[in-house]
């Protein structure tokens, strides 16, 4: 197959549409015409062999063809758009999407402020966010899923850039009133309790856990889920404990009915961290990413 056989601007149009998962929508998107876009997806089916889009019980929908097409497109059309890129990265009138792996922690930390700055300095970026875990980020990065990740990330690999973002303690979270005012958490009121552990791989050992460990104690995790607030609201409206890290715990403080004690036991400091590879190292646009979020990062 030779490259001069085939149109280019296809991958364009594959692109959209599996953004936009609508004909229409991915005509608005490309400024061409709904009949355009659809010679445009018959051509591509031909070229593929595959349907690509097909009708589902909530519209279009990519077929498994397209779905393991999706992520290497993409990442080509990243890959055409540096080599063309020249002269200064201006965010006032770019139209770049950004591919961004993170942890749930950095949603409710850092995205609000980032998205604030970004919507003032840069209105037409885009930034499509992943999640990633521990142990598949390095196969997100390597294979241009993403152009970065950002989380607590104990042993990035050594071919990575990594810039630290910001350090991070524990506390623990409880129901306003399952102490009484001026009632300390003690080691032992701790042990006896149940407690809920955030836990996007799915498991039962956590931090804590690995602290305790060392002591030779132990917890008694009743529940692990993967997303901090519901965690949070669990343990506002139950007997368990929520051991956290303190800015999770005081960005729920005002919304829900829980009170805030510091560990009573020792847990290891946390370090966020954001990591890339040589591939988006000297990349103009996202050399500016990753200073809006270092700077975002300093006023948090």
């Amino acid at each position: 197959m030779h490259l001069r056989n085939r149109d280019l601007n296809l991958l364009v149009a594959l692109d959209t549409l599996l953004k936009e998962e609508s004909v229409t929508r991915a005509a608005q998107a490309l400024h061409l015409s709904q009949s355009a876009m659809s010679h445009a997806l018959a051509r591509l089916r031909e070229m593929f062999g595959d349907p690509i889009l097909v009708r589902g019980p909530r519209g279009m929908q990519p077929t498994p063809r397209a779905e393991q097409l999706r992520d290497q497109v993409a990442r080509t059309l990243r890959d055409v758009e540096s080599v063309f890129a020249n002269g200064p990265f201006d965010p006032a009138t770019t139209t770049h999407t950004f591919y961004v792996g993170t942890i749930d922690y950095v949603e409710l930390t850092l995205w609000l402020p980032l998205v604030e700055r970004v919507r003032r300095t840069a209105p037409g970026v885009r930034i499509l966010v992943r999640p990633i875990t521990l142990d598949k980020y390095q196969e997100d990065l390597t294979e241009g899923r993403v152009d970065m990740v950002i989380g607590f990330i104990r042993k990035p690999p050594a071919q990575a850039h990594k810039r630290l973002l910001f350090s991070e303690d524990y506390a623990c979270v409880t129901r306003a009133g399952l102490l009484q005012t001026g009632e300390p958490l003690t080691l032992d009121r701790y042990l006896a309790a149940g407690h809920i552990q955030v836990s996007p791989s799915a498991t039962f050992t956590g931090v804590p856990d690995l602290a305790l460990a060392k002591l030779h104690l132990r917890r008694n995790i009743v529940m692990a889920i993967p997303r901090y607030f519901s965690a949070t609201d669990i343990a506002a409206h139950s007997d368990l404990i929520l051991t956290v890290q303190s800015r999770i715990a005081r960005r729920f403080a005002d919304s829900l009915p829980i009170r805030i004690f510091p560990p009573p036991f020792a847990l290891p400091e946390l370090k966020l961290s954001m990591l890339w590879l040589a591939r988006t190292h000297r990349d103009p646009a996202q050399q500016w990413l990753r200073e809006l979020i270092a700077d975002v990062s300093r006023d948090i």
